[in-house]
């Protein structure tokens, strides 16, 4: 028992170890950036004091209307300058289209001697003209005897089946 909590102990102690490390590479890294960012805003900051100083100095020699109207200087509506006319926008072929259709007329097409001349292609035997032999009507075919044919259904009967002991039995079944 005591080799057991011994064990415990020294996996205890290593986690701690770890995470005191890994809160002290935190604090070191987010140390170092706020430092960084305190040198990157300090022209900012240093800004906004100034203003805020003229601001008060403002706001003490005149009173709360002077405040007032640095804030509704905020909330003026901005104007841009007129926009002017220019010529490209008022001629109207810029903006549509003409569309002039032209009905096609196309001669037929003809069948030329080279494309029925099977030494263009080194295939004879795609152009020749293949001929059947007309087609008759049969015997056969006029016989209504062949096309309908008498199906006879036969039913099939099965004998019950009987019960057997090894059916009935139940130590066949349910084995543990």
């Amino acid at each position: 028992m005591k080799t057991m909590s011994s064990k415990l102990q020294n996996a205890g102690m290593e986690t701690m170890a770890i995470i005191a490390v890994l809160i002290a590479t935190c604090l070191t890294i987010s140390a170092q950036g706020a430092k960084f960012e305190k040198n990157e805003w300090n022209g900012t900051t240093m800004a906004m004091a100034e203003k805020r100083e003229k601001v008060i100095s403002v706001e003490s020699e005149t009173g709360a209307n002077a405040t007032l109207a640095a804030f509704a200087a905020y909330l003026q509506e901005e104007k841009e300058p007129e926009l002017k006319t220019e010529e490209w926008m008022l001629n109207v072929d810029n903006f549509f289209m003409d569309f002039h259709l032209e009905l096609e007329t196309e001669a037929p097409l003809k069948l030329e001697s080279w494309m029925t001349d099977a030494s263009y292609f080194g295939m004879s035997a795609y152009l020749e003209t293949a001929t059947e032999e007309a087609l008759t009507v049969e015997a056969w075919m006029l016989n209504v005897d062949n096309f309908f044919m008498d199906i006879q259904v036969e039913e099939e009967t099965e004998e019950p089946m009987k019960t057997e002991a090894w059916m009935v039995n139940y130590e066949h079944f349910n084995r543990k």
